[in-house]
């Protein structure tokens, strides 16, 4: 019986520093990258510019439609929706310390893109954000509608989130390389920053079951602690 108690506290340990090490992940995330869900990439000896001009001549290349957008059927209901494929330039924060004032110094140009890529049905959602290191942040996907192919799964998704499942998740930032990215410069993936990102989704979403295991674990710990002080 000791032997048993001994190898269940063994456990509650364990499971306490899993519990540590999530929340600490989820700290040093903050610390390192913005918060939301997405997938990272650094391009290249490539400039801002240069990146918007190869995009848009991309894009061009393939439009079916209009040069300023394209007539992409929502999901679900499959209503026909015009997306732009470029928004207008803004700004974007590059300092992850809130309490910077916000002047000029503290923001650089960036720019909304969004593009049909046919291999995964659906339109990417992405950002580029100019710096020393053009930066690229993929965050979204939507499916588009097709009443020929009523299983397929047709949600929208926010990259490395928690509702995205893993394996389509992986064939959306595929296919975004293969069909964006490798077509207008060498890049580098922030895997670690997607690796932390999934990681941490993976605990938002089973919150309920990390809360309930806890008490579960620690309810014996404490029944027999009040046991001993009694006897």
């Amino acid at each position: 019986m000791k032997s048993f108690i001994k190898f269940y506290k063994y456990i509650v340990v364990a499971y306490y520093f899993i519990i540590a090490g999530t929340i600490l992940v989820s700290r040093v995330y903050e610390k390192l990258y913005d918060v939301y869900p997405s997938q990272f990439f650094y391009l290249k000896n490539c400039d801002y510019s240069y990146f918007k001009e190869q995009y848009i001549q991309l894009y061009k290349s393939n439009s079916k439609d209009s040069l300023d957008f394209f007539i992409f059927h929502e999901p679900y209901k499959g209503r026909p929706m015009v997306i732009k494929y470029m928004e207008k330039e803004g700004l974007y924060s590059n300092s992850l310390d809130k309490k910077q004032p916000n002047n000029n110094e503290n923001y650089c140009r960036s720019v909304s893109c969004s593009y049909y890529i046919p291999s995964v049905d659906g339109y990417v959602a992405f950002k580029v954000v100019d710096g020393k290191q053009v930066k690229i942040i993929l965050f979204h996907y939507t499916p588009s509608f097709s009443k020929y192919d009523k299983d397929r799964w047709k949600k929208e998704y926010t990259i490395n989130g928690r509702e995205v499942p893993y394996k389509e998740n992986k064939e959306i930032i595929r296919a975004f390389e293969n069909e964006v990215l490798n077509k207008i410069a060498l890049y580098e993936k922030d895997d670690l920053q997607g690796y932390l990102r999934q990681y941490i989704s993976f605990s938002e979403k089973n919150l309920p079951y990390y809360v309930f295991l806890f008490f579960i674990l620690t309810i014996p710990l404490v029944v027999g602690f009040f046991i001993k002080m009694m006897k």
